[in-house]
């Protein structure tokens, strides 16, 4: 693939779409533009239509996959292409020409929404049938937030071009007038560099994307590209397990998951103290755990450091990125799995919705259940510790609980020791004795305390 090399043109969008059918992959990120973004595409339109002057939409990467696809209806051939980035950009731009031919411009249909039974734009993930039902105005009603956010797009600017009324000028500015350049890559070598400098204008790159783009670098670099495939679909599922644990978590009103302190980066450094201990111990890797690490600390001295120490080890690198991928899915899954609980289990709504875990103890509750050892009695336990140590004392330790717990989870085959560990820590911050002088204080003041009214108190002796 040396001589191969990667061919960059200014298109407008008429020349963007000609002759082409995009498809998304399913290892990238579903949609997540909102209505900021779709105000800012819309003021681009209408400031360059005013003032008669061009507008630069950004890049747009696709990867040539060499195959094409025949539209018999109208005799067209159709050359396919991987979107590699620039996916949110082109998904909106579809959804502004679907909005131009809903409105009164239904020629548009046929030459950028769909020839036949051929859709222009096939995304990946959760969002391949409902951008379909849009086209065919099957009217859904999407339950998943990534999926309204397609629906309320398309609804946002029909509105806005109903508004506008000037729709013949609109159509010809956005296909002659608005450009992007068109970077297209025939390898998946030059796609994984590309991905990483050219992400401009979209969602900032989040520490698991670059996560996802410096493993796809390391195959390529020192493993002759040999989990590729697995990369991409790991990461596939992870991404999409946490928009469906935001998208559970708003529903439940749980606070910390539907807020912004819940981000990606999160759940890569909750994975990192299940996974960090046990890694660095079977690879001899010369790194230490971090009790305390940032999410930047996981991606910059924990994963590319022992990357770098392994790559001429190639099987031992080979090992630990497979491992590293095996479990950051299982852990995304329990983790979508302890959520999903909660719709259900009035224990863990009551843990989640009620009392507010503490984000503390996030990645010990996720650790227990990949493991399988998150019966009743643990529950019984997390919630002592949650509501005696982070609620009723109202400190924050946790040195202790996670070098010598957390930690542990992987490596120790026990869950008594890890039971064990748990009470052990309770019992050094907040033993029973302590536990009722504070209950005899006043209470009034601690709104977490609310449990106490509708719960005896547990000690730890009952466990």
């Amino acid at each position: 693939m040396a001589g191969v090399k990667p061919s960059a043109q200014a298109k407008n969008v008429y020349e963007l779409f000609a002759g082409k059918v995009f498809g998304v992959p399913d290892y990238q990120r579903n949609y997540a533009w909102g209505k900021k973004n779709w105000k800012d595409f819309w003021n681009d339109i209408k400031e360059g239509l005013s003032t008669n002057t061009e507008h630069y939409w950004g890049t747009i990467t696709l990867k040539s996959t060499g195959k094409s696809i025949y539209c018999s209806e109208k005799d067209i051939p159709f050359n396919l292409f991987e979107v590699v980035d620039g996916q949110q950009r082109i998904t909106t731009i579809y959804l502004f020409l679907l909005a131009l031919a809903n409105v009164g411009k239904p020629a548009l249909r046929e030459s950028f929404i769909k020839c036949g039974d051929i859709y222009r734009l096939e995304l990946g993930g959760l969002n391949n049938q409902i951008l379909k039902d849009l086209v065919d105005g099957r009217n859904p009603f999407p339950t998943i937030k990534t999926n309204r956010l397609l629906k309320e797009c398309l609804e946002y600017f029909e509105n806005q071009i109903r508004s506008f009324n000037k729709l013949d000028d609109l159509s010809k500015y956005l296909q002659n007038i608005t450009f992007s350049l068109e970077f297209v890559v025939q390898d998946q070598t030059l796609a994984v560099k590309a991905f990483e400098s050219l992400n401009d204008r979209g969602k900032p790159l989040t520490l698991l994307d670059k996560t996802k783009s410096y493993l796809m670098f390391v195959s390529l670099r020192y493993l002759s590209n040999k989990l590729n495939g697995e990369i991409n679909s790991v990461f596939g599922n992870v991404f999409t397990n946490y928009d469906i644990i935001k998208e559970i978590g708003e529903q439940e009103n749980i606070d910390y998951i539907k807020g912004n302190r819940f981000t990606e980066d999160e759940l890569l450094r909750f994975f990192y103290h299940y996974f960090a201990h046990h890694s660095i111990t079977n690879y001899n890797l010369p790194v230490g755990y971090d009790y305390d690490a940032t999410a930047n600390d996981v991606f910059e001295i924990f994963l590319k450091k022992s990357c770098e120490y392994l790559r001429n080890k190639p099987s031992e690198l080979e090992n630990f990125v497979k491992e590293f991928l095996e479990e950051i899915e299982n852990f995304s899954s329990s983790f979508k799995g302890i959520i999903e609980k909660v719709e259900e289990d009035c224990k863990f709504r009551k843990l989640f919705g009620f009392l507010g875990l503490n984000t503390r103890v996030y990645p010990l509750i996720i650790s227990l259940e990949l493991r399988g050892w998150l019966d009743n009695s643990m529950m019984n336990i997390i919630e002592a510790l949650d509501l005696r140590v982070y609620k009723v004392r109202g400190t924050d330790p946790r040195a202790k609980l996670y070098r010598e717990v957390i930690s542990q989870i992987k490596t120790n085959a026990n869950p008594k020791d890890i039971k064990t560990g748990i009470i052990s820590f309770i019992n050094e911050f907040m033993p029973d004795p302590l536990f009722q002088h504070y209950l005899n204080q006043s209470i009034y003041d601690n709104h977490q305390l609310l449990h106490l009214f509708i719960q005896r108190t547990k000690k730890i002796s009952a466990f």
